[in-house]
């Protein structure tokens, strides 16, 4: 078992037979750096009913680098892959669903039963949403720095007027 915060090189002997090496470097990370229990097999399963959403292998690599929670266990599962990739393919057609899946991989984490209460325009709107954030990481970054910073001296602020302190 890898320690919490070694290093070990992609495409090791230890990585899991079928996992691509891409992958074994993240199980650690989402698992806190502890072994679960087939958490190898069961992430390898994800990984190719994930892949087969896509048109090409590295498409869904891609995918899985923009959002690494579609291929881990504990938040995912093979139904809801398989699941809301038919929904969106029966509602949008192959081409538009793979432009959503591409641009929000994180919709395949979603039940088919919740994205079917969801309208086309609203499914449209969250994509848009998932691109623009992440055209815009640098600036998100910043204003969430900023309101990390800012709420500090803000409860300060609050807690020193309500005692007359100023």
């Amino acid at each position: 078992m890898q320690e919490l915060g070694s290093t070990r090189e992609e495409g090791a002997a230890s990585d899991p037979p079928g996992l691509p090496p891409f992958l074994a470097s993240r199980i650690s990370f989402q698992t806190g750096g502890f072994k679960q229990p087939n958490q190898e097999e069961e992430t390898l399963i994800l990984w190719n009913t994930f892949k087969q959403c896509y048109a090409t292998e590295a498409d869904a690599e891609a995918a899985v680098n923009k959002n690494s929670m579609t291929v881990n266990p504990s938040m995912n599962s093979p139904s809801k892959i398989s699941g809301t990739y038919a929904l969106l393919k029966e509602r949008f057609g192959l081409d538009e669903a793979r432009r959503i899946i591409m641009a929000n991989p994180g919709i395949l984490t979603c039940t088919r039963q919740a994205v079917e209460k969801q309208t086309d325009d609203d499914i449209l709107k969250a994509t848009e949403f998932v691109t623009l954030v992440d055209k815009n990481k640098g600036l998100v970054k910043i204003l969430v720095g900023s309101s990390f910073f800012a709420f500090f001296p803000l409860v300060g602020w609050r807690i020193g007027n309500v005692r007359g302190w100023w």
